[in-house]
């Protein structure tokens, strides 16, 4: 009897050390777990840190001027120090306005009227613009993170919603530089980074190839080509006008189809985050008008404002490192415009043609 009592007694000894034991180990995974995620907070932090100044450098870089002020801009931004809002604003404060970020931020049908509000503001037709980067780069984080992704193209939804179906022509609402859906779309690719993967892959080798071409100006306009004929000594190895027409005709059908050609091969890594705001607001323009305006509204969104601007400045986007001179930025606007109009010739003409064909007819209209 009293043998089974100290076995008894062992085993429930061993027991108690085997809890301890467990305890000690929860405790220091407990800790390690702690520290893991002290770490990721730290880094975390850091990483939106860079990406807002990266993105307020970004849009500094954009306005493209040269200034004293502007220079200020870049040093204030380089400098920033980042502190915490209870620190400045107190922890209420700083609790209250938490909340409020919150609200905007979970709501966009709400957030999308207040905007629109604000840009029929008159007097804060400077600070709307202002407003709509502190809201992608702050309230949104750059978009650095996907569920941030995903609520901003809620709000450029509802914005195009309210702002695209008001007008008899949307096409003409997403001109006017005062639109809050053309400005903040145009921001969001303008920072975010599978855009920009897509547009180097998509356009580098063609501008390059463009780049290197510098043996004359390439005009659409059929008077343009004859008026450099007739001024340009180097070009009288033309037998005439017409041969020299002909000539630009099909270096600029080549240069185009080597940029749509490249275009289309890329096109499996084009932005997934483009692609959905894109076809929605396909489907919603043609099912309120037609396919003809619902055509005429992507080939805005996609290439006046998302490829062309990279083919008419390569240099500001880091495709191209050289000083593009005065010839060659000239040809890559021609063809630029030539992407634009042919898209949307294509989207509203009924017959098939290919693009050598286009430029053609368009530059022989005339006789010299």
């Amino acid at each position: 009897m009293k043998n089974e009592t100290l076995d008894d007694d062992s085993d429930i000894y061993t027991f108690i050390c085997k809890l301890r034991q467990e305890k000690l180990f929860i405790k220091s995974e407990k800790l390690d777990i702690q520290e893991l995620n002290e770490l990721i907070r730290a880094k975390t932090q850091t990483v939106i840190k860079a990406s807002w100044l990266t993105n307020k450098q970004k849009l500094l870089l954009f306005e493209r001027r040269v200034s004293s002020q502007n220079c200020r801009r870049f040093d204030f931004v380089r400098n920033s120090e980042f502190v915490e809002a209870k620190n400045t604003l107190g922890f209420q404060n700083s609790v209250k306005i938490s909340n409020l970020l919150h609200i905007l931020r979970s709501q966009p049908k709400q957030l999308a009227n207040w905007l629109i509000t604000g840009e029929a503001v008159k007097d804060d037709a400077v600070q709307h613009p202002l407003l709509l980067q502190s809201l992608l780069n702050g309230l949104y984080g750059g978009c650095v993170f996907a569920d941030d992704t995903k609520l901003l193209l809620t709000l450029l939804f509802e914005l195009a919603k309210k702002q695209l179906l008001k007008s008899d022509n949307p096409r003409r609402i997403i001109k006017q530089r005062s639109c809050s859906f053309r400005h903040l779309y145009f921001l969001f690719h303008e920072i975010y980074q599978p855009a920009k993967f897509f547009l180097s892959a998509a356009l580098e080798l063609p501008i390059l190839e463009l780049l290197s071409f510098s043996d004359y100006f390439l005009d659409i306009d059929h008077d343009k080509t004859i008026m450099r004929f007739r001024q340009d000594e180097n070009l009288k190895v033309y037998k005439d006008a017409v041969e020299y027409r002909n000539d630009v005709a099909s270096k600029l059908a080549q240069f185009t189809n080597s940029f749509v050609q490249s275009l289309l091969e890329n096109v499996c890594s084009f932005p997934r985050a483009l692609a959905w705001i894109a076809f929605h607001i396909y489907k919603m323009i043609e099912n309120n008008y037609c396919a003809k305006e619902a055509n005429s509204i992507i080939t805005e969104l996609l290439f006046t404002l998302f490829i062309c601007p990279v083919i008419v400045d390569p240099e500001q986007y880091g495709i191209a490192n050289a000083v593009t001179s005065e010839m060659v930025r000239h040809n890559l606007i021609q063809v630029g415009k030539i992407m634009q109009i042919d898209h949307a010739w294509r989207c509203t003409s009924s017959r098939a043609s290919t693009r050598s064909t286009w430029i053609s007819s368009k530059m022989s209209t005339k006789t010299a």
